[in-house]
């Protein structure tokens, strides 16, 4: 647009915008075809009457923690189209981001009242064909295909629905072809909207269009079991329990010198001494025989996507006792305590073998993903929950219930699921 343009009261509302802007940034220059369009709203008791440029405007952002959009409005420069008609001003510049029916800023600018809702869902319709006909991206980027002709027709189409008390004359045939395909696109779908488009507003230059990041991450994770089952030294017949026929298949293993416990390449005292007591340290622990805990490895996977750039991630298995921080790719052991009765659940988490090893009642996977634009996204798995509880996990007054099932207890102790079902 040409540097020429005057707005009426622009002088008296130069200076006015908001004292607390989102983010800075300079415009670089423009991508357009001069002199195109006619703009003319003296009819309407305006002005204005001249011709201007239509096409792209070029922009850098000059701060560095102001907000961020999608795409190409996550990074250093984006290019954009102009949301009304009024002197540019060059240097870095403090924009407000603001929807459109809150445009334009100044509201009087060009002898137009504010927008309205009529005026969102035309522009909204007229960009969302812009991107159906594969001219532009969805963060307003031209795609390859873009020309200076369908950038053009895209501005003009922006004008068009937002400036209603102008007459518009396009002076390039080609321009016009293409804007009668554009708004011939927008009217076949008149309800469309692109997804975060917003108005980028300052009182002492153009207002332009931004789109904001306003959909979190895709966050995919999991917590997928291990083939290869942990097992007790002394779970010498390798069924996941430690009980007395480990004895006895030891037994028979020793007494035909196949028994070497400790790895020094015989079988010999020492490794019978070696099993009793780990088969007894076993059973002080209370994790042998019908007692013990179910032990199962688990491989923790997450990653997250985001259009509008970084995204952090947050993982970590919950317990009823702890929050414990894991990496995407891990290999965690985990123990799910079965409930005893008349004793409180155990709870703990220690490294053994440089491996995290986690003995809990409860146990749960959760990952929390962040976006730059503050959007949060959450998925986990639960590894262990509490099945079938003693009626002593329950208050006296309710009885009758098989097993200590969640009906059997107060709201607050209902099966300990989930915390509010975070991580399901």
């Amino acid at each position: 647009m040409k540097q020429g343009i005057l707005c009426v009261a622009f002088c008296a509302l130069a200076g006015s915008m908001a004292s607390a802007a989102d983010f800075e940034a300079t415009r670089l220059g423009q991508t357009a075809l001069r002199d195109v369009v006619m703009i003319d709203n003296t009819l309407a008791g305006g002005t204005y009457s001249d011709t201007v440029d239509a096409g792209m405007f070029n922009f850098e952002f000059t701060d560095i923690d102001g907000v961020r959009g999608v795409g190409q409005f996550a990074e250093g420069r984006f290019t954009t189209f102009c949301a009304e008609l009024q002197p540019i001003r060059n240097g870095a510049r403090l924009y407000d981001l603001i929807p459109v029916v809150d445009g334009p800023n100044p509201e009087s600018l060009n002898f137009e009242g504010p927008y309205d809702d009529a005026d969102d869902a035309e522009l909204n319709a007229v960009v969302a064909a812009a991107i159906r006909l594969g001219w532009i991206n969805p963060d307003l980027s031209p795609t390859a295909t873009a020309t200076l002709t369908t950038r053009a027709a895209i501005q003009i189409g922006i004008w068009r629905t937002l400036l209603d008390n102008s007459v518009f004359t396009v002076l390039d045939g080609s321009v016009e072809s293409a804007l009668m395909e554009l708004e011939a696109e927008a009217s076949s779908v008149p309800d469309a909207r692109v997804a975060g488009l917003l108005l980028m507003a300052n009182a002492d230059t153009q207002d332009m269009l931004f789109v904001v990041d306003d959909q979190p991450p895709v966050l995919v994770c999991d917590a997928e079991k291990v083939i290869e089952q942990t097992y007790s030294p002394c779970d010498w017949n390798r069924d996941g329990r430690v009980d007395s026929r480990d004895v006895v298949a030891f037994v028979h293993d020793y007494k035909r010198c196949d028994a070497d416990f400790n790895g020094d390449g015989w079988t010999n005292f020492r490794d019978f001494c070696e099993f009793v007591h780990c088969y007894r340290t076993a059973k002080y622990d209370g994790k042998c025989g019908d007692s013990g805990d179910d032990a199962q490895l688990y491989q923790i996977s997450f990653s997250a996507e985001d259009d509008g750039g970084d995204v952090f991630i947050e993982a970590y298995i919950e317990t009823e006792c702890e929050q414990i921080p894991v990496m995407t790719g891990e290999i965690i052991e985990v123990r799910c305590e079965k409930p005893r009765k008349r004793r409180h659940a155990e709870c703990s988490s220690e490294i053994i073998d440089n491996r995290l090893v986690i003995t809990a009642r409860e146990v749960r996977l959760v990952v929390i993903a962040r976006d730059s634009s503050g959007n949060i996204v959450e998925c986990g798995k639960v590894l262990c929950e509490p099945k079938g509880d003693h009626k002593d996990d329950c208050d006296d007054d309710h009885k009758g219930g098989k097993g200590g099932k969640d009906d059997d207890c107060d709201d607050d102790r209902k099966g300990g699921k989930g915390r509010g079902g975070r991580g399901r």
